[in-house]
């Protein structure tokens, strides 16, 4: 089964608001992001700003949170159900004005192996 992750480096356009854009990310927008078909997870983290040992080349995210979306598709399939349901939440105004994507990665499962 083919596996994507997409990942969500945000801020909050307003930081006197951080609580509204919680409440929001957490009873409107997860449950929005694992509704729609073979998506099955959706995590958003507070970056702390560190990282483990040195990354030389690696670039920096001006981003408070990092979102984690987790599907059972493959990347081109998964991407445009994503962007289907955006549009959809945009247009039935359940996104929240707060949320701002700086950056974000898609990733394709290239195989499973387990230990």
């Amino acid at each position: 089964m083919a596996r994507t992750t997409f990942l969500f480096y945000t801020n909050c356009s307003d930081p006197d608001r951080e609580q509204e854009l919680s409440d929001w990310y957490d009873q409107v927008h997860i449950p929005d992001v694992v509704s729609i078909p073979s998506f099955t997870s959706c995590t958003r983290y507070r970056l702390t700003g560190r990282q483990f040992g040195p990354a030389e080349g690696s670039l920096e995210v001006k981003a408070t949170y990092l979102s984690i979306v987790e599907c059972d598709l493959g990347a081109d399939e998964a991407a445009e159900n994503l962007a289907s349901a955006a549009e959809d939440w945009q247009e039935r105004g359940r996104m929240s004005n707060l949320f701002r994507v700086v950056a974000s990665e898609i990733i394709a499962e290239e195989n499973r192996s387990h230990a």
